[in-house]
């Protein structure tokens, strides 16, 4: 399975969730390896965003598309790369023996398996299925003889020395259609080992039990319910009628089944040992850019980050993007990698937005009242049932929603659809989007387009109304802003100034924010600058120049932070004697019984930067958590 999530990618590493980490084998602490993938050439392009072609001797390569972005994925594994190209997946059916498990491993050693992750657990009344993640260590051999061929051919190219020789696109394709080829052989002689010599759940005869599919968790079901049928050779003949019919309803014995549909069930019938490729990173094995030298992780599941082991390496690969950015991230759960495609900084404050819908289907009062005698869509006596009417259910909603991003120039990027309550009566659900508006655009387009959007999505009534957006949230991809709370008067209000800058870099916020003005009234600026940002850092130095005045303004930012659920820090000076923790609680008047940081005005630059990094960074640990609460609903 795949499943979609957005990542911060910070300078200090990458933020991801362990519930989603753990989905493809990444732990606390494990070592992981990151490869950069390019969107191969495709020759029959004429306007390709890949140009490929010998200048002085060269091949010149470009990752980016005509509009700018860059076309490089980062695949993140905790598998090495020298293995991806030789990896199955295998899925098992084992019977309850003692030393099935065993007898299945034992083959696995015999074809020189190795086996990187597995699991196995209950999963039917007489059987557990053993999922495994395995490395042919016969093949290894060949793949290395086969990058050796490609390095030649690349160092031949970069000489000039082969002008005449078969680029490197040619040699690539090649060899991934024989890695491809050699690896299926190597799949389909496992499955059959492991068929002939493991302790499986019995598969039943294809052509005697067409119920067989939902009835494999029962040993006694294929004795009980094994029908023959006949398979009719005439691919046409019986289409004219319900294919079902025929194997259901006919009363010829044995019921005549048209070859298309057994072909269907032959695709889709239960195996007790299926054996796949892990074609993914396979194929980015092959075109990876750095495949030899992988960038190295380890994972850090308290703090929810990939932290580069070479920091400089890591930070020259994300110079072209910015920092802090975004990441869309496509976890695969069945080849265990997560693919992330990174947008630079910029873009992502223009023209990247967030459309967030909450919709409500009332199903009870939905009526579809079928015609059987309409072609197309009409539905049918046999398709409605007994009732007589098709079930309500909120179908052409995304096909709306689709069309008013269409209309906008807005190209979608990311997608989740949650149904929050689901029963005969009511859906309810929320869906988010991820979208880029193409074209030319300016912050003013911008905000006409997502409130075009907002609009048009509000409007969307669909059945009679028995199917209501009823909340849209349209705008700018969010990019974190901290409010810093302090004194302009302070002497070390610039140095403090830069410090907290570089610190929220660190942790994922794009801007500092500072509520000073000289045109619009005060009380207004912070009101309007706070409702902007996500977190407040609050510094209070009692000794700063003009502090008893200025004290009750960080008062009142304070206050309107904590009223608006905005996640807020205070960092009291206690340098002097008399500005004791104590004493500060009874001057803030506001939550008393709240935690307060403290630092001296006095301490040294390094000193003073540590105690606000430790209080952005749990910030920052704030606002991870409410991201990951909202990403999950």
């Amino acid at each position: 399975m795949f499943h979609g999530a957005e990542l911060r990618v910070l300078e200090t590493g990458i933020k991801a969730p362990p519930g989603l980490m753990e989905t493809i084998g990444i732990y606390h602490e494990s070592r992981c390896w990151g490869v950069l993938v390019a969107d191969p050439p495709d020759d029959s392009a004429p306007n390709s965003h890949r140009e490929t072609g010998r200048r002085k001797g060269r091949n010149r390569l470009t990752y980016r598309s005509p509009d700018g972005e860059s076309r490089q994925h980062l695949f993140i594994s905790p598998i090495h790369p020298e293995s991806w190209a030789t990896l199955l997946r295998v899925e098992l059916k084992l019977l309850d023996h003692i030393g099935a498990m065993r007898d299945a491993a034992a083959v696995l050693q015999e074809v020189q398996a190795n086996i990187l992750f597995a699991e196995c657990t209950y999963s039917g009344f007489h059987h557990a299925t053993w999922n495994l993640i395995a490395e042919s260590l016969k093949d290894r051999p060949h793949t290395e003889l086969i990058r050796k061929k490609l390095e030649a051919g690349r160092s031949s190219m970069r000489g000039g020395n082969a002008p005449d020789s078969k680029s490197i696109a040619e040699l690539q394709g090649e060899q991934i259609r024989s890695i491809y080829a050699r690896m299926l052989i190597r799949a389909e002689r496992l499955r059959h080992i492991i068929r002939m010599k493991g302790h499986l759940l019995k598969e039943a005869d294809p052509e005697k039990s067409p119920f067989e599919p939902f009835l494999h968790d029962s040993q006694r079901a294929h004795e009980r319910l094994s029908p023959i049928w006949k398979v009719e050779e005439d691919v046409e003949k019986g289409l004219d009628k319900s294919p079902f019919k025929e194997v259901i309803a006919d009363e010829q014995e044995p019921p005549i089944v048209p070859k298309k549909l057994f072909l269907l069930y032959q695709s889709q019938r239960f195996q007790a040992v299926r054996v796949h490729l892990l074609p993914q990173l396979m194929r980015a094995w092959m075109y990876g850019i750095n495949c030899g030298a992988p960038y190295q992780f380890t994972y850090d599941a308290r703090h929810s980050e990939l932290k580069p082991n070479d920091p400089r390496l890591y930070k020259q690969w994300l110079s072209e993007f910015g920092s802090p950015t975004v990441a869309i991230a496509s976890f695969d759960t069945r080849e265990n990698y997560v693919r992330l495609r990174l947008f630079e900084k910029a873009r992502v404050g223009e023209n990247i937005i967030d459309v967030r819908i909450s919709y409500e289907a009332d199903l009870a009062r939905t009526s579809m009242e079928p015609s059987a005698s309409k072609g197309g869509d009409g539905a049918s006596p046999a398709d409605v049932g007994a009732i007589g009417r098709i079930p309500g259910s909120s179908k052409g909603l995304l096909v709306k929603v689709c069309d008013v991003l269409s209309e906008n120039d807005v190209n979608l990027i990311q997608l989740t659809d949650l149904t929050r309550e689901s029963h005969p009566q009511t859906e309810i659900g929320t869906i988010k989007m991820v979208g880029r508006i193409e074209g030319a655009y300016t912050e003013e387009a911008r905000k006409r387009t997502t409130e075009r959007i907002r609009q048009s999505l509000l409007a969307l009534r669909l059945d009679d109304a028995r199917i209501v957006v009823s909340h849209v949230d349209a705008g700018k991809h969010k990019m974190w802003k901290l409010f810093l709370s302090t004194h302009f008067a302070w002497e070390r209000f610039e140095d403090v100034k830069k410090m907290v800058d570089e610190c929220a870099k660190r942790h994922g916020f794009s801007d500092i924010v500072l509520p000073r003005t000289h045109i619009e009234g005060a009380t207004d600026t912070v009101v309007y600058t706070l409702s902007e940002c996500d977190a407040m850092l609050q510094m209070v130095a009692p000794r700063a120049g003009n502090a008893g005045e200025s004290l009750a303004w960080l008062i009142f930012e304070y206050g309107l932070a904590r009223g608006k659920g905005i996640p807020s820090i205070r960092m009291a000076d206690t340098g002097h004697p008399d500005d004791d923790t104590l004493s500060w609680r009874s001057r803030f008047g506001v939550d008393q019984d709240r935690y307060i940081r403290t630092f001296d005005s006095r301490w040294d630059a390094q000193t003073l930067e540590k105690a606000i990094d430790e209080a952005v960074g749990e910030l920052a640990d704030a606002l991870d958590t409410r991201f990951r609460r909202g990403s999950e609903g």
